[in-house]
């Protein structure tokens, strides 16, 4: 069986698919956002929706609660848990998936209280039902976890068990072991992402599984620690040939490094950059082919090393 990949579209996104779309199965844009009312806002890029289509790429929209930087809990709350705005935001996603002849729509609701736990359950019900006349493919983004926990405040509210009794797959975001706000540290290093993936494993039927590989990173400043800035593969080229530093592929977390000091003060700020990098995409996509999951998604297209392409077979035709 052929693996599906699939690469979540966004604002960069169509150098990428010009160029490698015969990689592909099909794209999910960063289109539509979610209000606590239950509306939808947003309509998909047109220039990626047709060249997708014209190049027999399918197409689905991704629902999001993110807004100025940060996933809102009261838009998540509010829609699972409030019997009007939650009919309603159903309604629409189904109105918006039929009107822009979309193949499926994809859940990324994140930062869900984990009181919430059931709610996001049952509203995934409750679409994936409502969609079934309508031949559209329900597909859902869980953030990755290495254990079950329902009183964690990122992951607590996703049960995968249950989840994936009302969708097609669900798509498990296997990158944030070391996120922007917290310390330096890989993305998803070896040992992290593989005890992920078998959690996830124990819990989803095999046939509905898909793991998210990230192909970005981090830019921390040091000293103090502050906030990162999320690098491409271009900005990591660039940093490492202004600074004269090299990027080293650490054997241990099979991620990619670099560290450098850049001006701004007296004496300059140093920093250290984390990035997911072809020799990482490459054990990455063993792991999947090894267990036999049948698909991947690519967070996010056009953030890559070109070279990723080469361990993806293109499509016959």
């Amino acid at each position: 069986m052929r693996l599906q990949v699939w690469g979540y579209y966004g604002g960069e996104s169509m150098p990428s698919l010009r160029r490698f779309y015969r990689h592909m199965t099909g794209i999910s844009g960063w289109w539509f956002r979610l209000t606590s009312e239950g509306d939808v806002t947003g309509s998909p890029d047109m220039e990626a929706y047709e060249f997708a289509r014209s190049r027999g790429l399918r197409v689905m929209g991704t629902f999001h609660n993110f807004l100025e930087g940060r996933f809102i809990r009261e838009i998540a709350h509010a829609v699972l848990v409030n019997p009007m705005a939650k009919r309603r935001a159903i309604d629409n996603i189904i109105a918006a998936a039929r009107r822009f002849r979309l193949d499926g729509v994809h859940i990324d609701l994140e930062n869900v209280d984990p009181e919430d736990r059931q709610a996001l359950t049952s509203f995934m019900r409750e679409l994936y039902l409502t969609s079934g006349p309508y031949r559209i493919l329900v597909t859902q983004a869980v953030p990755g976890k290495t254990e079950e926990d329902p009183r964690h405040p990122w992951s607590g509210g996703f049960d995968y068990a249950a989840l994936s009794r009302y969708v097609d797959w669900l798509v498990i975001l296997a990158y944030e072991e070391h996120s922007f706000t917290g310390p330096p540290g890989p993305i998803a290093s070896y040992n992290w992402y593989r005890t992920v993936m078998n959690f996830a494993l124990s819990q989803v039927p095999l046939r509905k599984l898909f793991m998210a590989i990230g192909v970005y990173g981090y830019d921390w400043p040091l000293a103090p620690v502050e906030p990162a800035a999320t690098v491409t593969f271009r900005d990591v080229v660039r940093i490492s040939e202004t600074y004269n530093a090299p990027l080293v592929f650490d054997p241990v977390s099979r991620e990619c490094t670099l560290v450098y000091l850049a001006p701004g003060t007296d004496s300059g700020r140093w920093h250290v950059v984390w990035y997911q990098c072809f020799e990482s995409v490459d054990w990455k996509l063993a792991l999947v082919r090894e267990h036999g999951i049948p698909g991947v998604a690519i967070w996010e297209l056009g953030q890559e090393d070109p070279r990723v392409w080469t361990l993806i077979p293109p499509r016959a035709g």
